[in-house]
């Protein structure tokens, strides 16, 4: 996975599946199928990828991290509100991770909303884009892509005629 065998690295995941599920952390069964699917996306298996993301939730609630990857899938296919949905689920999900679990706040705060500040704008909703890229810059001030966005969002409010937000 970490160094780009994906083939090989589907084939231990699924093992993994296959011969863990009963007995296994559901952590890791969730991290194995979400990684399993970062390996088929790469290899350009987007339905395996959805697949694998789908079966985390036998382990429990959606976790935020596979809800930013089924949107990342949708937003590459131009699918935006569906794209949208998943961002927004992953920020309002009660999921907390279990005690020993890898936290990943990011997944839950900045990634899905600058993800949401593109599907947005792809949609022509500048303001809501606008306001979900300041939440991102809460999150992250010194962010490049933030900064970047303030700057396009800025000459969309000259062009429109627009005031903030």
């Amino acid at each position: 996975y970490y160094h780009g065998l994906d083939e090989r690295a589907v084939e231990v995941f699924r093992e993994l599946l296959e011969t863990k599920e009963g007995g296994a952390w559901v952590e890791n069964l969730a991290d194995a199928c979400r990684f399993c699917a970062v390996c088929l996306r790469r290899l350009g298996k987007e339905r395996q990828a959805l697949d694998c993301l789908f079966h985390t939730f036998c382990y429990g609630l959606p976790r935020p991290a596979v809800c930013c990857e089924i949107g990342s899938i949708c937003l590459d296919k131009g699918r935006l509100s569906e794209a949208e949905y998943w961002y927004r689920q992953a920020m309002d999900t009660p999921y907390e991770a279990g005690a020993g679990a890898f936290v990943e706040p990011q997944y839950q705060r900045e990634i899905p909303a600058l993800q949401l500040t593109v599907c947005l704008d792809r949609q022509g909703r500048y303001g809501e884009a606008e306001r979900f890229n300041e939440l991102a810059g809460r999150y992250q001030p010194d962010s490049g892509a933030v900064k970047q966005n303030r700057e396009y969002f800025r000459r969309i409010r000259q062009k429109t005629g627009e005031n903030p937000g």
